[in-house]
């Protein structure tokens, strides 16, 4: 019998595959929210009030205005329309629960990277409703926190994004056309209650774990958006859902673990073994 050689020494050759769909906004040097009482370390008032901010300019273009912590009730989205702003927070407590709720018509970042990992304790902000309309781009991103929409959540166009890395993004309805991104190595919990309207487009990107539901939802509704071409996996239209797992009814849709680079040597480390063994 012809012996099999031995196993010989496996060079592998691994491909990093680096997302770059969102860029954070961090930077050295931020416009600073100093609330209507002119205390930086524990500012109340207004977000989208000038005078409230370092400057009495609103962080809007180059410029970003950071939010870090908030005084006794927060801070507030005021009775507005938001205007053109680039805001990125990393703590506190803004409340969105005023006549209007978030509701812009003009471009506008908003990124939350909360430090705080225990997500059942706090809320960085709370929204009666969440409306991003008609012209001008709208980029939200939840890289890590908590967002609540007690009512309706509104994507009015595919120039409206939200990201999401980690934490939890919760609405009671949604109105989208905009588009969704969970993002590489994210785990974050996406609920977005009833779909009131049309559906946009759910891109997942390799390495997430996380989840978006929708309440009403079966298998046959992913199977639908997916014939539309608007369920991405890195950005890329599939065309069925081998690589999803739809759980919970039919409402709950996640992308399938890849195997994991420790699991790959280890399939290699097994597979030399039995070679080994076969050459004695």
């Amino acid at each position: 019998m012809r012996k099999i050689g031995k196993c010989k020494k496996l060079n592998l050759t691994i491909v990093v595959c680096v997302c770059l769909a969102v860029f954070s906004i961090a930077q050295a040097d931020y416009i600073t929210f100093n609330g209507s009482n002119s205390n930086p370390a524990a500012p109340v008032g207004i977000v989208e009030n000038a005078a409230y901010w370092e400057g009495g300019v609103l962080p809007t273009g180059s410029s970003t205005g950071l939010v870090s912590v908030t005084g006794s009730g927060g801070a507030s989205w005021g009775n507005g329309y938001i205007s053109v702003m680039n805001l990125r927070q990393t703590g506190g407590y803004i409340d969105g629960t005023a006549a209007n709720g978030f509701s812009t018509t003009s471009s506008i970042v908003y990124e939350i990277e909360d430090g705080r990992t225990s997500y059942s304790t706090y809320t960085n902000s709370l929204f009666n409703s969440f409306a991003l309309l008609n012209t001008g781009s709208a980029d939200i991103r939840l890289l890590n926190g908590v967002i609540i929409v007690s009512d309706t959540l509104t994507l009015n166009n595919s120039s409206k994004t939200l990201s999401i890395r980690n934490g939890l993004f919760t609405a009671a309805s949604t109105k989208m056309k905009g588009r969704v991104n969970m993002l590489a190595d994210g785990d974050g919990e996406v609920s977005f209650g009833t779909a009131t309207s049309s559906i946009g487009v759910f891109n997942f990107e390799t390495g997430n774990t996380g989840s978006i539901t929708f309440d009403g939802f079966t298998a046959g509704s992913w199977n639908f958006i997916t014939g539309q071409g608007r369920l991405l996996k890195d950005g890329v239209a599939v065309s069925d859902l081998a690589d999803f797992e739809i759980t919970n009814g039919g409402e709950t849709i996640a992308l399938i673990p890849e195997p994991t680079t420790i699991g790959l040597f280890g399939v290699a480390g097994i597979s030399c073994l039995l070679f080994r063994r076969l050459n004695h």
